[in-house]
């Protein structure tokens, strides 16, 4: 049951090594990802470049998003990851995963392992059985040692999305809940930790 009178925020979810942990984004995050959506992550971003006024933004990273998290460093408490599962489809027990870096251009062994730790938490607690991951090609080249065994390419969209003057293809691909949890890069991520709340 949840408690609308609840003021405190949600805890973080966390593994057993701790040195991450998601945090569910609140109203106290909503300015700091607004200020990102804008500077940092432009067109690459699910917004594709468009800017929200304070009072919009809120309610349009909520549309159509079932578990958002901001996955945090335990030592620093610097954000690394902003974390979406949208268009949750519970007649096909399918959703979608949207990924945003927040801590450079490459993929830090911390940021890995806040994105294993939030597709756990989407496929233990959502039931879901597939996530979808939109990408525009250069960033599927962050992930191309995950082609094959954990994801699947199920469509490209050739010349689909623009960032800054070129234009690149669209990666559509499924991650199985059965590949990512005997999968190698959940065990070297996770181990055989689960999600845990602290």
């Amino acid at each position: 049951m949840i408690d609308s009178d609840r003021t405190d925020p949600a805890p973080p979810l966390r593994t057993d090594a701790a040195r991450v942990e998601l945090v569910p984004v609140g109203p106290e995050h909503y300015e700091f990802l607004r200020r990102l959506e804008f500077g940092h992550l432009g067109t690459w971003w699910r917004s594709r470049g468009t800017v929200s006024s304070p009072e919009e933004f809120s309610a349009r990273i909520w549309a159509g998003v079932a578990v958002q998290c901001l996955g945090v460093g335990t030592e620093d408490g610097r954000p690394l990851v902003w974390l979406q599962c949208f268009n949750l489809d519970r007649e096909n027990d399918v959703a979608s995963l949207a990924i945003a870096r927040l801590d450079g251009s490459v993929l830090s062994s911390r940021t890995a392992e806040c994105v294993a730790l939030f597709i756990d938490y989407c496929f233990e607690h959502l039931g879901i059985r597939k996530l979808y991951v939109e990408m525009a090609e250069p960033n599927a080249l962050v992930v191309a040692s995950a082609f094959g065994e954990l994801l699947i390419e199920e469509a490209r969209m050739i010349d689909h999305i623009r960032v800054g003057k070129s234009y690149h293809d669209l990666i559509i691909a499924g991650l199985w809940r059965e590949n990512w949890n005997t999968s190698r890069f959940r065990s070297s991520l996770l181990g055989s930790s689960r999600a845990t709340v602290s």
